[in-house]
């Protein structure tokens, strides 16, 4: 079901049951093309419009907010791998593909989210997922889909070229069922 999802994501970082990405559909060029904006303004009248996340309603799971601490450390993420991988010069739907996935793949090793053979750790995940200490049933609910959605993501992606892939399915698949069975809302600023 999840794996004719095309869109480009983009992602945001938010620490969501142990899936350190929370997959937002948004405009990637546009994204892209205000990052170079923002990193080039050298003078100090020159500012880039800055469009605000989208406003989290966490339902029935309010322990999945973040912390400042996470925000703060996710944040420290993204600067690193942006210094390591900067965004691209030629805005192409081609190079922002390659940039997203270098940025994935850079955050995610920062976080230890791969094992020693390169394969993603479903493990790590069910266990930030039990960690959470939510409802019982919810809990169950998301273990079973979780499991689900490893299966479906390791089917889809079955190659280690295509771990972001593999790992981007997973997550757009559980991004879906947290958001269904907390009743998590999002809604733009």
């Amino acid at each position: 079901m999840y794996s004719k999802l095309k869109s480009v994501f983009f992602v945001v970082f938010v620490v969501v049951l142990g899936v350190d990405f929370f997959v937002v559909p948004i405009d990637a060029a546009k994204v892209a093309k205000q990052a170079v904006a923002q990193s080039s303004s050298t003078t100090a009248n020159t500012t880039a419009t800055e469009e605000k996340p989208p406003t989290i309603d966490w339902g029935q799971c309010p322990q999945l907010a973040p912390k400042e601490s996470e925000r703060v450390a996710k944040a420290r993420v993204l600067e690193s791998c942006l210094g390591q991988h900067p965004v691209p010069q030629n805005l192409t739907q081609q190079t922002i593909e390659t940039h997203q996935k270098s940025m994935a793949k850079c955050a995610l090793k920062k976080e230890k989210w791969f094992s020693k053979s390169g394969s993603y750790r479903y493990s790590k995940a069910e266990s930030e997922i039990k960690a959470k200490k939510l409802i019982p049933e919810m809990e169950k609910q998301l273990l079973s889909d979780h499991k689900k959605c490893e299966s479906e993501a390791k089917q889809e992606f079955p190659k280690r070229e295509a771990i972001v892939e593999q790992i981007q399915l997973y997550q757009a698949c559980m991004d879906f069922h947290i958001t269904k069975v907390c009743g998590i809302k999002l809604s733009n600023n």
